[in-house]
C-alpha cells in the first residue's frame, strides 16, 4: 500500500528535496529583506509609534532565532566565524550606554528614542548574526546576497521612474495595516535643477550609498552566472542600479562608489579591466544622452567645496557638539537619546555615535565594520577558488565603502543602508566559515578560470614569474596550482 502524496513539490535552489517556500534562516532573513526595501521606514503598524515597523518586528523574529538554536546542537552550523564577536561587542555597547545614560536626568522624549535604538540595534544584530551563524549551506546564503540584488533592481527602477518620468509610485501605495508616521512622506529637496531620486529610501543620500554598495555584488553575479539568460538578467540589474546612482545627485554617493567599485576593480586582469572601462564609457555616453546637463551638475558638487553652504551647515555645529562629547566621552549620553529636534542635526554618524555612546561606543561600532571586512579581505586571501575570492573582494569594498559614509551621513537613521550593513558583514562571516568545506559551484568556478576574471597576483593559480623559473631546482613544480 503506497503512502497519497499531493504532487510534487518545488525543490530549493541546492537541490535538497525542501519546498522553496520552506522558513529556514534564509527565507526568514528575505521577508525581513522584503519589508526593508519595498515599504518606507515611516510606514508603522497603526498601534505603534516610530519603532513599530514590519521589517524591525522581523528583524525581532531573526534574533529570537538566533538565540533559540545556539540551545538546540543540531542547530548550530559546523565552525565558527569572528564577525559574531562583533555584532555582540556593539549591541552590548548600545544597552550599556543606554542604561548608563539614566544617571543623568532624561527628557521623557530621549528615554523614547533610547529605547526605540536599543530596540532597533537588537532587530539589526539579531539579522547579521541569523546570516553569519545560523545558516549552513553557501547556496542558501548566497541565495540571500542574490536577493539583495533582486531588490535593490527593484528599488532602482522606482527611482528611475521619480527621475525621469516624474512619477513618485510610492507616494501613491497605501499599505494595509499601515499609518505613515508624520502624516506625509519625507522627500529630498532639488539640487542643481534636478528633483533628485529617492525609490523607496529615506533618502537621495541613502539610496545613493546603497546602490554603491549593491552595484558590485550585482556585477559579481553577473560575471559569474554560468546559465546566459540569468546571466542577462543580472547585467539588467547592473545597468538599472548603475543608472541610479546618477539620479541621486549626491557626492556621498559618488564617494561610496569610488571606494566599493575601486577596491573590486584592483583585483581584476587587464582583460577584464579593459572589458569594464569600455562598458563604463557607453554608461556615461547613455547618461549624456538621456540628461545632458546631469554629469556637469556632478562635477560641480566637487568644486568649490570651501563655499558649499551644505558642507559649512555641517560643520559649524562641531565645536557645540565637542563640547557635549567632553562632558560624558566615555559611554556618551546614551545611545538614541540625540535628537536633531532638542538638540543639533548632525549628518555625521561617527560624530553623532559620539555623543550618544561615547568614544567606547565609536570603538565598538568600528570594530564590528572593520571586522567584517577584513574577514572578507581574507576570504579574498584564502579561498580555495576564483569565485569566492572575488566574493570575498566585493563584500570587503562595499562593507568598506559603507562604513566611510558614516563619516558624511547620519547612517543609522537610514534603515535600509544600515541594514545591508549588518548582511553583508555577516555574509563575510558566513562565507569566511564555509569557504573550505564548501567552495563555489564547479560550473561557475569552471567560467571564472575561463575568463580569467582575476590578475594573475591575486587568482587561485598562475603560471610563475620568470625568475621563479630560473632559480628553481624543479621547474615542473612551478607549474601546479597553487592556493595562493
Amino acid at each position: 500500500m503506497t503512502t497519497p502524496t499531493l504532487g510534487p513539490m518545488v525543490t530549493s535552489p541546492k537541490g535538497g528535496g525542501q519546498p522553496w517556500w520552506h522558513l529556514d534562516a534564509a527565507n526568514l532573513v528575505t521577508i525581513w529583506l522584503i519589508l526593508l526595501f519595498l515599504i518606507p521606514q515611516q510606514w508603522v503598524f497603526q498601534a505603534g509609534g516610530s519603532i513599530a515597523r514590519p521589517s524591525i518586528v522581523v528583524g525581532l523574529g531573526c534574533a529570537l532565532l538566533y538565540a533559540v538554536s545556539r540551545m538546540v546542537g543540531w542547530m548550530v552550523p559546523p565552525g565558527r566565524t569572528p564577525v559574531v564577536a562583533g555584532f555582540w561587542v556593539y549591541g552590548t555597547i548600545v544597552v550599556m550606554s543606554f542604561m548608563l545614560s539614566f544617571n543623568r536626568d532624561l527628557l521623557n522624549s530621549e528615554i523614547t528614542a533610547g529605547q526605540r535604538e536599543v530596540v532597533m540595534t537588537a532587530s539589526m544584530v539579531g539579522v547579521g548574526l541569523l546570516v553569519g551563524a545560523s545558516i549552513s549551506d553557501r547556496q542558501r546564503l548566497e541565495t540571500v546576497l542574490r536577493r539583495v540584488v533582486i531588490l535593490g533592481s527593484i528599488v532602482a527602477v522606482v527611482a528611475l521612474v521619480q527621475f525621469y518620468l516624474r512619477y513618485d509610485i510610492i507616494a501613491k501605495i497605501k499599505y494595509p495595516g499601515l499609518r505613515l508616521n508624520g502624516g506625509e512622506l519625507a522627500r529630498s529637496r532639488a539640487r542643481s535643477g534636478f528633483d533628485r531620486a529617492t525609490g523607496t529610501t529615506a533618502h537621495a543620500i541613502e539610496l545613493g550609498i546603497l546602490m554603491a554598495m549593491i552595484l558590485p555584488l550585482a556585477i559579481h553575479y553577473a560575471l559569474h552566472e554560468p546559465v546566459k539568460k540569468r546571466a542577462a538578467r543580472y547585467w539588467l540589474m547592473v545597468f538599472l542600479i548603475a543608472a541610479t546612482l546618477p539620479a541621486t545627485v549626491s557626492r556621498s554617493a559618488i564617494l561610496a562608489i569610488l571606494i566599493s567599485f575601486g577596491i573590486l576593480v584592483s583585483v581584476w586582469s587587464h582583460r577584464t579591466l579593459i572589458n569594464g572601462a569600455a562598458v563604463g564609457v557607453a554608461g556615461l555616453i547613455v547618461i549624456y544622452a538621456s540628461s545632458p546637463t546631469l554629469l556637469g551638475s556632478i562635477l560641480a558638487l566637487f568644486r568649490g567645496l570651501e563655499d558649499d553652504t551644505s558642507i559649512s551647515a555641517r560643520t559649524d555645529d562641531y565645536e557645540i557638539a565637542f563640547d557635549f562629547i567632553a562632558e560624558r566621552p566615555w559611554f556618551g549620553r546614551g545611545a538614541g537619546t540625540w535628537g536633531s529636534d532638542t538638540y543639533l542635526l548632525l549628518d555625521n554618524q561617527i560624530l553623532l555615535s559620539l555623543l550618544e555612546i561615547g568614544w567606547i561606543g565609536v570603538i565598538g561600532l568600528t570594530f564590528m565594520f572593520l571586522l567584517g571586512a577584513f574577514v572578507a579581505r581574507s576570504v579574498r586571501h584564502h579561498a580555495p577558488d576564483n569565485t569566492t575570492r572575488h566574493l570575498g573582494q566585493v563584500l570587503f569594498g562595499s562593507i568598506l565603502a559603507g562604513y566611510v559614509s558614516m563619516y558624511f551621513v547620519n547612517g543609522l537613521f537610514y534603515q535600509i543602508y544600515v541594514g545591508v550593513c549588518f548582511v553583508f558583514i555577516g555574509a563575510a562571516g558566513g562565507i569566511h566559515r564555509m569557504m573550505n568545506d564548501q567552495p563555489a559551484p564547479p560550473e561557475v568556478e569552471a567560467l571564472a578560470e575561463r575568463r580569467g576574471l582575476l590578475s594573475r597576483r591575486h587568482a587561485k593559480t598562475g603560471k610563475p614569474r620568470w625568475w621563479a623559473v630560473a632559480v628553481a631546482d624543479d621547474v615542473s613544480d612551478l607549474f601546479e596550482d597553487r592556493s595562493g
